[in-house]
């Protein structure tokens, strides 16, 4: 390409000094041409102008672009065998010059290679780096190997680059050999990017070439691919998935093979922020840009360039780091040079990124200083030039008058010589040319401006030229007299003397003062104003002007003092004097309201002149009330009218105040408020309020007085529940009025303060107590007492104990009695207990203070209590002593007197028996029978009778005679064996009575054996084992200890044997072991524990038994926990409990939570089985696990189930429903948003431009209104928005294009660039017809009406079928909240051989129309997990029975699960509920079989029963 450099100078004479002639040639229009270019070429060339002694010049730039290197010359794929020389050469071309560099396989040549020699053949050396360049700027390398083996085989590839591109050339040096694979070391991926490597195999001929990645074959993955000429690809390479350590394996087919591994490190190249600069930057200012690397491995370098070319070079400019990921380049004053393109290099070891970004800079205007010549006058000729000194083109002058635009009227003539220069001419020159002349120069960068000052001068002329006037006197005049020129007259005034001279008029003095425009004004005019005053006005040029003018002074009426006040009092004279001032003839005349005074005897008028005044005098006798108002004297003469007025007031006493009422009150005291009287001419002074009681004996009438500015007054130190009588009245400077009607009023009622009187308690019973008592003092009862509370307490609690109250006197509560009793019983007593009894009296505020206690003690009563630790001892073979201790205390009702011992033989019934009373605590039973069982009782007793008999204990006597005799040491024969046993009858939990042994009590109440006594027994007596423990059921819990005894008898002694559900129980069992006295105790019992537990006593004799049935509690089992319902707000959990422990559940704990959020818990007794958590965040996942307690413990967690409220994130509009704009302004219609369910909270609005990245914020928390305006936008530009809305579930962003209408236009959001709507697009000019936004909507509705009219042509001859008789069943889907349920679903879809026909037995026949019928059977399966589904919870009640069929209860929804094949033929057809209308459009029968329920699909069986109307024979289910 030959550049072309063009100098454009206006009329100006050009100096050249490079030479035409060969490759330069010098064209007309001062051009130069260059052709063909050489490298010398580039540089700055300078184009210089000269005219006269001015001079000028400008330069231009030449840079020889690159071009990307060619290879002229490549070397060719060889085949050989070992032993001989190899040359592969390469020559590259290109600009600038390329460097050539070579590799193996994809590997760099190693500098070890063996017998590898670069020999560079060059003959003009032009790179000091090793580049050798030929003389035809060719670049000549080559590789020459001496002697070629097996390891030099593989793909040579020489590379030729330099900054315009690269060029590649590859081929094959195949050697003759086995197959060998170089070493592959490590090597470096970059993330992201496409990885690609060669296996270094050489050796001839390779049968294949496998890759493996940590011994697995590749390709594994869609990502990787293995090429024949064994390449490696993986495709997006990511770091966890890529790296690691690969091998290469290359194989003959005769089995010769040879591997290497690879090592693959996955780099993270540098990713930068996009950056830019301000727009609009001038020179002088400062600019700056960050490069941050967002993403990347280290390390990191950048580097800058501007236009190619290192920001080093270039001045002013410099490069900081701020850290090791981020750069920044500042420039501290723009100029004109620093304009290009900065780019900005990241670069780690692996890969660079690049990002630029252009920098434009103007350079203003500079004016030279504009100028007129000093000293012009009217009718000269005026002139001034605007010269730009510098300044970027093109430029735009322009002149300014006073600050606005030329006036064409004024006569301006201006002029533009150049591009630079304008000259502005006046001729001639006014007065009205004066002023501010502004040149205005305009470029691209900013406005400059230069000023100058154009003064006219022009004699003085009259503007309003002065005239003689008049002034009344005390008025105010002004003479004006102004007058205009330039500079601008100034204006003096002179006033005639008595000789016939003017002088000065002296102002500020007597009102008289000269203004600022020339007005002489004269306020207050007096008669020494009068006479003749001369103006002159002159400003230097010309003569100047001067004119003489009279003043007058005339005297209209006027008073000394216009307005007066008299008061009276009614009935009295009052008397009204007016004198007026001014020139006669004056006359006076009197008026009320604008009408003469009536003629009444009791007005008097006279009238008498004075010096220099006129005095009218008016009497009014016998004053009336009527007689109130304003008297009006007007004063008439030749020079006007002025009129006096006098406000006379006739004052009485004031009126009764009415209105009283009662506002704030309280027991003690009241706010009264009233209304004033009417106005009686004279203000209130006081208020007097009087207040009586006639029930208080206390004093008489009270008397409060007030201001008369007052309405109400507060009224202390009353009594409470007191009826007063209130009055008013007011008082005036005439006296006291009448009082107000009166006022009765009652205060609220206040506590008690006084307790009731003579409070006598008396006992009646062993269980109550009398109480009498009288009412407090009437003057402390402070209002109608409505009852008393009635105290009591066990007085053995002392200070320590609270008092029982009970309510006596209201309705409905304590005994039933009537207010104002004075006598009460207290039942329920404890007996023989000293009680302490107190009484407090209550009106409707509250209890008084109680009485002082008053105590007495119950009557006594039996026992309730049995005597304790009863226990026996066999003394002989017939006595027996038994002892035992009181009841507890609180069970002996009174004062124990004596003990009754009841003693028979448990299994005989004759009477064997008997009872004995004692006084004390022990008992001597004889007379007994020998080695019998004896059952005991003992009985307490008070003087009120005997009470309850203590358990039975079983006692043994003695053997009678001789025994068993033991064998002692050394053959002695020791004493009998004679044990002595106790038993106790157990009750409660061992249920249904039965006999266990209850162990002797020892000192300190442990435990023990009782002593055996030895005592000789005959050699021939034998006992046979007997267990006399008794077997009961048991109830043991979780985790405690317990022990079963096994008593058991018999000679010689008995073995004792246990056992568990009929299993031996081993002897080295970790918790259950048998005590040396046969008792087996279980510790730390578990479930397993449970069951029969026997223990067996055998001897030489027999064997005998006692069986434990052993029932362990344990806390309940894992709850079962399922969601049931949500809505917005709240989620349903129900729960069940498989295994209860064995116990009752005392109740659950239900732990929930949202997603991140706190967990919360909540308590739910033990009979309920569901909880519903409210006030949750709608759309929102929560999470819910429970666990269930008895009064054992608690169970593990359920499982957490997790549940999402109802509603979703904000749905976006479309963009024709949500903007529209105008040609500065975008306007969203906020209100077209979806709100799924969740109300809106807020919303953020962003725009930017379509051609830029930065979007500006409008608002980031704009509350939900109907309409949002974006304004400042530019005409005829395109945007980009981006609207945001937030609501509980989530945020949702719409991205919208919009595209501002250019001035004139309107439109709507959306198009592309340059359209004013969403139709594109549309040129003003176009006819209506073509505009789409009128062609689309007129063709939509020709469409809609033609598709409406053939419908209705149709459905007249096929006869219109409601949606009921056309789809029943998906109908009845929808109407389940309204009307009755659907009968119940069948186990599955019936067939329609299983359908009858009610009306039609014979399917084949035709129905009649009315019954032609679209069927389907709706059934959708239960789902503990679908929310919505009817079928919530298996086993749940049913709602009846209808028909033959069962109803599905729900506690959602009211619809049910299956309905029937036709309309319900109980109910009339005027009488079956259509579906509500939003719901019958949503509904749709789908071709496979199910129906559409608005976003939920359910399953159906789509049977062909008869078909609706206008579907082809073919088909039997399709879309409505």
């Amino acid at each position: 390409m030959s550049p072309s450099i063009t100098c454009y100078v206006c009329h100006l004479v050009l100096s050249f000094h490079i030479r035409s002639g060969g490759r330069v040639r010098i064209r007309p229009r001062e051009s130069v041409h260059i052709s063909p270019v050489d490298p010398s070429d580039a540089g700055i060339y300078q184009c210089a102008a000269t005219y006269a002694t001015d001079y000028g010049h400008h330069q231009a730039y030449v840079t020889l672009g690159a071009a990307a290197p060619q290879l002229v010359y490549r070397f060719i794929e060889q085949t050989l065998q070992p032993g001989p020389a190899v040359s592969l050469k390469c020559i590259a071309t290109g600009t600038p010059t390329p460097h050539i560099s070579w590799s193996l396989d994809g590997f760099p040549l190693p500098h070890s290679h063996r017998e590898v020699l670069y020999i560079h053949t060059l003959n003009l050396i032009r790179y000091l780096k090793g580049q050798y360049v030929s003389a035809h700027g060719d670049v000549i390398s080559h590789v020459n190997i001496s002697s070629v083996h097996v390891t030099d085989g593989g793909t040579y590839t020489c590379s030729g680059e330099n900054s315009a591109g690269r060029v590649v050339h590859s081929a094959r040096l195949n050697v003759y050999g086995p197959p060998h694979v170089r070493d592959m070391g490590q090597v470096s991926a970059v993330a992201g990017q496409t990885f690609s490597v060669t296996c270094p195999a050489s050796g001839y001929p390779i049968h294949k070439i496998i890759w493996k990645k940590d011994g697995v074959r590749l390709p594994t993955s869609h990502r990787q691919r293995v090429h024949t000429n064994g390449t490696l690809v993986v495709e997006q390479v990511t770091r966890e998935a890529d790296k690691g350590q690969y091998s290469c394996t290359a194989s003959t087919k005769g089995g010769h093979s040879d591997t290497q591994t690879l090592t693959v490190r996955v780099m993270v190249a540098p990713v930068l922020q996009p950056f830019h600069f301000e727009e609009k930057l001038q020179a002088g200012d400062r600019a700056g840009v960050t490069c941050l690397v967002s993403k990347g491995d280290p390390p990191i370098t950048f580097t800058w360039e501007k236009d190619g070319r290192p920001v080093e070079e270039v001045e002013g400019v410099s490069v900081s780091s701020m850290n090791h990921f981020s750069s920044s380049l500042m420039i501290s004053r723009l100029t004109a040079s620093h304009t290009g393109h900065y780019t900005c290099k990241a670069a780690n070891h692996w890969a660079q990124a690049a990002h630029s970004a252009a920098l434009a800079v103007s350079v203003p205007p500079r004016l030279a200083r504009v100028s007129f010549a000093e000293g012009t006058r009217a009718g000269m000729r005026a002139q001034a030039a605007c010269f730009v000194q510098e300044g970027d083109l093109p430029l735009t002058l322009t002149w300014h008058k006073d600050g606005r635009p030329m006036d064409p009227r004024l006569d301006v003539r201006t002029s533009q010589i150049d591009d630079s220069t304008s000259i502005l001419v006046i001729d001639p020159a006014t007065a009205a040319h004066t002023g501010n002349y502004t040149c205005v120069a305009t470029n691209a960068a900013r406005t400059a401006t230069s000023t100058a000052r154009l003064t006219v001068s022009v004699p003085p002329a009259w503007v309003v030229e002065p005239s003689s006037a008049s002034v009344a006197l005390g008025g105010t005049v002004a003479l004006h007299c102004l007058a205009k020129g330039f500079p601008n007259p100034k204006v003096a005034w002179r006033k005639e003397t008595v000789s016939g001279e003017f002088v000065g008029v002296a102002t500020g003095e007597g009102g008289v003062a000269v203004w600022g425009n020339g007005t002489l004004g004269v306020t207050r005019a007096e008669r020494r104003h009068e006479g003749r005053y001369l103006c002159e006005a002159d400003n230097g040029v010309g003569p100047g002007l001067s004119k003489v003018v009279a003043l007058s002074v005339n005297e209209p009426p006027w008073f000394g003092v216009r307005s007066q006040r008299q008061e009276v009092v009614v009935g009295g004279p009052a008397r009204l004097s007016c004198e007026a001032h001014g020139d006669a003839p004056l006359s006076l005349e009197w008026s009320r309201g604008g009408a003469p005074l009536p003629p009444l005897p009791r007005y008097e008028v006279s009238e008498r002149g004075t010096e220099g005044a006129q005095v009218s005098e008016l009497v009014l006798h016998s004053t009336h009330i009527t007689d109130s108002g304003t008297y009006t004297c007007t004063a008439t003469n030749t020079h006007g009218a002025l009129e006096a007025d006098f406000h006379l007031l006739v004052q009485d006493v004031p009126g009764p105040p009415t209105g009283l009422t009662v506002g704030e009150e309280g027991s003690r005291h009241l706010t009264l408020t009233w209304t004033p009287p009417e106005d009686s001419n004279a203000p209130i002074s006081a208020y007097i309020v009087t207040f009586d009681s006639q029930q208080s004996a206390i004093g008489g009438p009270r008397e409060v007085t007030v201001e008369g500015q007052q309405r109400r007054v507060r009224l202390e130190a009353l009594l409470p529940a007191m009826t007063y009588i209130l009055t008013v009245m007011a008082e005036n400077r005439v006296g006291r009025g009448q009082a107000s009607a009166p006022l009765r009023h009652t205060t609220q009622e206040e506590q008690p303060t006084g307790h009731p009187q003579a409070v006598n308690v008396v006992a009646v019973s062993s269980t109550e107590l009398q109480v009498t008592w009288e009412p407090p003092p009437d003057n402390l009862t402070h209002g109608t007492i409505l009852g008393y509370y009635l105290g009591y307490k066990d007085d053995s609690e002392g200070e320590a104990g609270g008092y029982n109250f009970t309510t006596l006197g209201v309705e409905g509560t304590g005994a039933g009695v009537a207010v104002g009793v004075t006598s009460a019983t207290l039942s329920g007593l404890r007996p023989h207990a000293r009680y302490s009894v107190v009484l407090q009296a209550f009106n409707s505020r509250g209890a008084g203070p109680a009485s002082p206690p008053a105590l007495a003690t119950t009557l006594q009563d039996k026992p309730s209590g049995a005597p304790g630790h009863v226990s026996c001892e066999s003394v002989t073979s017939t006595s027996l002593v038994v002892t035992w201790t009181p009841p507890p205390p609180p069970h002996r009702n009174g004062i124990i007197t004596s003990y009754r011992l009841s003693y028979q033989t448990p299994h005989h019934h004759d009477g064997r028996g008997g009872s004995v009373v004692e006084e004390g605590q022990r008992a001597t039973l004889n007379n007994l029978t020998p080695w019998t069982n004896y059952s005991l009782s003992v009985a307490a007793s008070t003087r009120a009778g005997e009470g309850v008999a203590s358990h039975h204990v079983i006692c043994t006597t003695n053997q009678d005679g001789g025994g068993v005799w033991t064998k002692g040491g050394g053959g002695v024969m020791g004493a009998p064996l004679t044990p002595t046993r106790s038993y106790q009858q157990v009750h409660g939990a061992l249920g249904g009575g039965g006999w266990a042994r209850r162990p002797p009590q020892q000192e300190g109440g442990a435990s023990s054996h009782s002593p055996h006594h030895a005592r000789p027994l005959p050699h021939h007596t034998s006992v046979p084992a007997g267990v006399w423990s008794v077997g009961v059921n048991l109830t043991a819990a979780w985790k405690e200890d317990m022990s079963l005894p096994c008593g058991a008898v018999g000679v010689p002694e008995p073995s004792l044997t246990w056992t568990h559900r009929r299993k031996p129980i081993p002897t080295k069992h970790p918790r259950v072991k048998v005590q040396p006295d046969g008792t087996l105790t279980v510790t730390d019992i578990q479930r397993k524990d449970s069951g029969h537990y026997t223990c067996t006593a055998t001897n030489y004799h027999g064997s005998d038994s006692v069986t434990y049935n052993l029932t362990v509690l344990v806390p309940p089992s894992p709850p079962l926990l399922h969601v049931t319902e949500t809505t917005a707000s709240s989620i349903r959990v129900q729960w069940s409990v498989e295994d209860t422990g064995g116990a009752a559940l005392q109740g659950a704990t239900l732990h929930y939570r949202s997603s991140g959020g706190e967990w919360v818990t909540e308590s739910v007794e033990g009979q309920h089985k569901s909880f519903t958590a409210t006030g949750l965040r709608c759309g929102t996942q929560h999470h819910f696990y429970l666990t269930a307690h008895n009064h054992i413990g608690t169970s593990s967690a359920s499982k957490t189930e997790a549940a999402r409220t109802k509603g979703r994130a904000p749905e976006p509009p479309p963009q024709f429903q949500f903007v529209t704009t105008n040609s500065t302004q975008a306007t969203l219609y906020l209100a077209q948003w979806s709100d799924g369910g969740c109300p809106i909270t807020h919303y953020s609005v962003q725009y930017r431009r379509a051609q830029t990245h930065h979007w500006t914020t409008v608002g980031s928390e704009i509350p939900p209104t109907r309409t949002f305006a974006v304004g400042g936008l530019d005409s005829g530009t395109s945007y980009k928005l981006k609207v945001t809305a937030h609501n509980a579930a989530g945020a949702t962003p719409a991205f919208y294009t919009v595209t501002t209408p250019g001035l004139g236009l309107a439109g709507v959001g959306g198009g592309g660039v340059g359209s004013g709507s969403v139709w594109g697009g549309v040129s003003a000019a176009s006819p209506v017809w073509r505009d789409p936004r009128v062609l689309v909507p007129a063709a939509v509705s020709a469409l809609a009406l033609i598709l409406t009219l053939a419908t209705v042509c149709v459905c007249l001859r096929k006869r219109e079928y409601s949606e009921e008789e056309l789809y029943p069943y998906a109908t009845a889907t929808f109407q389940m909240s309204g009307g009755s349920p659907p009968p119940p679903a069948p186990p599955s879809p019936p067939s329609h051989s299983h359908h009858p026909q009610p009306h039609h037995p014979q399917p084949h026949h035709p129905q009649p129309r009315n019954q032609k019928a679209f069927t389907a059977l709706v059934y959708q399966a239960p789902s503990l997990h679908d929310v919505d589904s009817p079928n919530m919870q298996s086993g749940r009640e049913s709602r009846g029975t209808r028909g033959g069929y069962t109803y599905e209860t729900s506690e959602t929804e009211d619809y049910g699960s299956v309905l029937e094949t036709g309309p319900d033929p109980r109910l009339p057809p005027h009488h079956r509920p259509r579906p509500p209308r939003h719901l019958r459009r949503f509904v749709d029968m789908c071709e496979d079989g199910t129906i559409a329920w608005g976003d939920r699909r359910v399953r159906a069986a789509c049977l062909p029963l008869t078909r609706p109307p206008c579907l082809p024979p073919d088909v039997t289910c399709t879309h409505r």
